[in-house]
């Protein structure tokens, strides 16, 4: 939520309030400014239809280990698998969670499950760790790599 306030150029109070729905009569700019900052069309957010968002663009589709975070820097971090990641995070924002792809690296299921045993010590629940250290290094590498 924080991330899309600041790209939006909202405050983080507006844009919770937008997730549940308290404004029903939003400002032409206001629109503008969140479809840029989802990276989406006017007519996808508004009406469901148009142009695909980049985020399910079909080069986004390749089978990748993916890293993403919940709620800022602090928050638990996702070791997922997908063909097509920048779709599967935007599948993970739900209410006021806001979830942000850190990295994608080309990947397996294998590694995937080798990844989720290398932190069993950081498990919080299913797929999401803790962000400690040794997790945090190994995305920043990956990012270095990408």
């Amino acid at each position: 939520m924080h991330v899309l306030a600041d790209r939006a150029g909202l405050s983080s109070g507006y844009v919770s309030l937008l997730e549940r729905g308290a404004y029903s009569d939003l400002r032409c700019e206001t629109v503008v400014g969140l479809a840029e900052a989802l990276g989406v069309t006017l007519d996808w957010l508004v009406l469901g239809r148009g142009d695909e968002p980049a985020w399910t663009a079909s080069d986004d589709a390749a089978p990748s280990v993916y890293f993403a975070q919940a709620d800022g820097k602090a928050g638990l971090i996702k070791i997922g698998f997908s063909s097509r990641p920048k779709h599967r995070v935007r599948q993970l924002l739900t209410g006021s969670a806001q979830v942000v792809l850190l990295c994608a690296v080309p990947g397996s299921k294998d590694d995937e499950r080798a990844l989720h045993k290398r932190f069993a010590s950081a498990r919080v629940h299913g797929e999401w760790f803790n962000p400690v250290p040794e997790l945090l290094e190994l995305i920043t590498q990956a990012k270095g790599a990408a």
